[in-house]
């Protein structure tokens, strides 16, 4: 099995990666992007959805970082170790398992942010108003 070292440091960079990993480095902007406007509107949304909303940010930006180390390094590492399709399974099904985390923290932040609805009582409707 090859070293850490010999992954990372002695093997040639292919430029023709930069096409994989460059679009995949840019889908973590909308995270960050998520993560500042939650934590510049944590007044507007409460403790709770802010604090969903940022654990749903920084899982997703977990996220795309293994999942462009993963087909960048990772995947070949496993080939040229032993080729083992139970690893690349293991590993697909973890970084499908942490989308899946991430998604939820943050539909539960929108739940979670959602104001109750106003109640108006005695109420008079205009006078063309369909209500």
């Amino acid at each position: 099995m090859p070293t850490p070292r010999e992954i990372f440091v002695e093997s040639s960079f292919d430029f023709g990666m930069l096409g994989y990993a460059v679009p995949q480095l840019i889908g973590a902007l909308p995270f960050l992007v998520g993560l500042v406007l939650a934590l510049t509107m944590r007044a507007r949304l409460g403790a709770v959805a802010t604090g969903l909303a940022m654990a749903a940010c920084v899982l997703g930006i977990v996220g795309v970082l293994v999942s462009t180390w993963w087909g960048l390094w990772g995947i070949r590492a496993v080939y040229e170790a032993d080729g083992s399709s139970t690893v690349i399974g293991i590993v697909s099904v973890l970084i499908a398992l942490l989308h899946l985390v991430w998604l939820s923290l943050l539909v539960a932040a929108v739940f979670a942010g959602r104001r109750p609805a106003v109640v108006v009582r005695d109420a008079v409707p205009a006078p063309d108003s369909p209500l």
